[in-house]
């Protein structure tokens, strides 16, 4: 907690939040606890043409670390928040089309929330803080030969869901955004050489937001349409 005026100005050691609650700042945290179930599997198919990566998992979680802002006066309280609970499933897969073409897709879906009421700092039920629901990815890439060269080109796009850093879900919300990257190669020799297009379609999305978000801004975005340009010697 911030040693100010502003933050604490009866110096009893609490914050009061933009929606009125009084939370008390920790002098210290205790230890959180973890206990992690997980059950997957990898599979092939079709000689190997096609292989699967799966696996579905639950956690749960006592005593996790969280903050409690209050945007307006850019003060931060610390607390232990009881018990929460994370399970979700994750899903990758490969798909050698023809020697020259592959296809890969993975999609995760996480459902991770408070499992009982936190005092002030959060109710059962409150969505932790930095869990998009959502993420997916698919890409596709295909090799040829170019002037007599082995070259590839390769696309890559993904999907984050949307999500906050604090359990009201308040505030500005970070995530739910895509991106599309390319890249093309060529081998000449010993040397190797490829051409990237990150963020193609130059998204100026909120990747994260700090916990004490003000009148500055403080918060991170994806980086803007990047070109450029790789060349590996190898000797």
């Amino acid at each position: 907690l911030p040693s100010s005026d502003l933050c604490d100005p009866d110096g009893d050691g609490s914050i009061i939040t933009d929606d009125g609650r009084v939370v008390e700042h920790a002098e210290s945290l205790d230890s959180d606890l973890l206990d992690s179930f997980e059950l997957g599997g990898k599979f092939s198919f079709l000689e190997n043409h096609i292989t699967v990566n799966a696996s579905v998992y639950h956690i749960n979680w006592e005593g996790l670390p969280v903050a409690t802002t209050n945007v307006t006066t850019a003060c931060d309280a610390l607390q232990n928040a009881g018990e929460a609970r994370s399970q979700g499933f994750e899903l990758e897969t490969a798909f050698q089309v023809t020697e020259q073409f592959l296809t890969e897709f993975g999609v995760s879906f996480v459902d991770a929330e408070l499992t009982e009421d936190a005092g002030v700092v959060g109710q059962e039920g409150d969505r932790l803080p930095g869990s998009p629901k959502y993420n997916a990815n698919i890409s596709a890439s295909y090799e040829f030969n170019l002037l007599e060269k082995p070259a590839y080109i390769r696309g890559d796009y993904a999907y984050v869901g949307g999500f906050y850093n604090n359990l009201q879900e308040s505030g500005v919300e970070a995530g739910d955004y895509h991106t599309l990257n390319m890249k093309f190669g060529m081998a000449f020799d010993n040397v190797n050489m490829d051409i990237y297009i990150n963020n193609m379609t130059d998204s100026g999305e909120v990747t994260w937001v700090n916990s004490v978000l003000s009148d500055d801004g403080r918060a991170y975005r994806l980086r803007p349409r990047t070109v450029g340009l790789n060349v590996n010697w190898h000797f």
